[in-house]
């Protein structure tokens, strides 16, 4: 990874901030997208990028200031769940599914013509890909979902529409070298955690807490993702999954 330009969105999160420490320890130069990147660590081989997701105006923006940069590998990391109510962003998309899904999407194949043969893109899906049953209007249902349980429903199929997108690209792409995979970090004890429901979370927690990991666990499926001489494939904190 010496020597190698890798970009990671989200990286000021915890998830995010792992996957940029443990790259910065492997040599790479690292760009960390994110709203804040003024909250970025201080390191010679790490730079920051102001990139707002819920903004597609931020998004061409922040590819145009990487324009002519040779890149190694792009990590979609960025994601929000949002279940406590439902916002339409400026461009008039359910601010969920333009975070997760259009965005992430934009910002990824604006940067495809500089990722490098041999690079690789990973999307970041969830366990929570497995809840919708479908992804027919995708954004209408985001857009419209009224409760907790259907927003976060709306969440998962951000996350299966990633990873759907993944299996879309990992052929295209497979002729130019680059390989496509996606994590699934797992449970992770970060913000994002959290279902809107007060007793719920309360209840959520002590059952979930033995079994959630750190950031820095979390951080090894998007790891093993960039790693990975294949492409197409879904990867978790232990390894290949799919």
């Amino acid at each position: 990874m010496k020597g190698k330009t890798v970009i990671v969105t989200g990286a000021s999160g915890g998830i995010g901030g792992a996957i940029v420490s443990e790259l910065l320890e492997r040599g790479a130069d690292v760009i960390g997208a994110c709203r804040r990147p003024q909250r970025l660590p201080e390191h010679p081989r790490l730079r920051g990028l102001e990139l707002d997701l819920a903004s597609f105006a931020s998004v061409r923006r922040a590819a145009g200031m990487l324009e002519g940069e040779r890149i190694y590998g792009i990590v979609s990391n960025a994601g929000i769940m949002p279940v406590r109510e439902t916002v339409i962003t400026a461009d008039g998309l359910e601010r969920t599914y333009q975070v997760n899904y259009e965005a992430t999407r934009m910002f990824a194949e604006l940067l495809l013509p500089q990722v490098q043969p041999g690079g690789v893109v990973v999307f970041t899906s969830s366990v929570a890909r497995k809840v919708p049953r479908h992804i027919d209007d995708a954004p209408g249902r985001a857009a419209r979902a009224a409760d907790p349980w259907s927003r976060f429903v709306a969440y998962g199929r951000s996350k299966l529409l990633l990873w759907k997108l993944t299996q879309e690209m990992a052929p295209k792409l497979a002729e130019r070298g680059i390989r496509v995979n996606c994590a699934t970090p797992g449970v992770v004890d970060t913000g994002i955690l959290s279902l809107g429901w007060p007793v719920v979370d309360r209840l959520a927690d002590v059952f979930f807490r033995p079994f959630i990991s750190t950031p820095r666990q979390g951080a090894k499926a998007a790891l093993h993702a960039l790693d990975s001489d294949e492409t197409g494939r879904l990867y978790a904190q232990s390894g290949v999954i799919g």
